[in-house]
């Protein structure tokens, strides 16, 4: 069974933080908040997200996997997308196969780094 993603409580700050620059209309135009209905409470949940924009449409990727908002959407395919004062209701569609993974390369392609990393080295003694 794959390992369940938990949230830290510094992404948790981190994507509240988001959350406000987004609904103030502060930040890059892919930006939004996804709003669902929560599967087990019936509340709504938000969590800042990226569009990835191509021409066959707009997708959001989840990076960790199946989190908390992929499992309400599953749940429910109603929700809303907002940035700034602007709200959209939207009806989700997972998509798979092929077309998935144009949109995961799209992604990790947009989000690369421009630093580059090294593997560390062992110590010599």
């Amino acid at each position: 069974m794959a390992k369940r993603y938990k949230v830290s409580g510094g992404i948790r700050v981190f994507n509240r933080m988001m959350g406000a620059f987004i609904r103030g209309g502060l930040t890059g135009r892919t930006n939004r908040v996804l709003t669902t209905v929560g599967r087990r409470s019936g509340l709504p949940r938000s969590v800042p997200v990226n569009l990835v924009v191509n021409d066959r449409g707009e997708y959001i990727v989840s990076p960790y996997g199946p989190t908390a908002w992929v499992h309400n959407v599953r749940a429910d395919h109603d929700a809303s997308l907002s940035r700034g004062r602007q709200e959209e209701r939207v009806s989700l569609v997972e998509v798979t196969g092929e077309e998935a993974g144009a949109v995961l390369q799209q992604s990790w392609a947009r989000t690369r780094s421009p630093v580059r990393t090294s593997t560390p080295r062992k110590a010599q003694t």
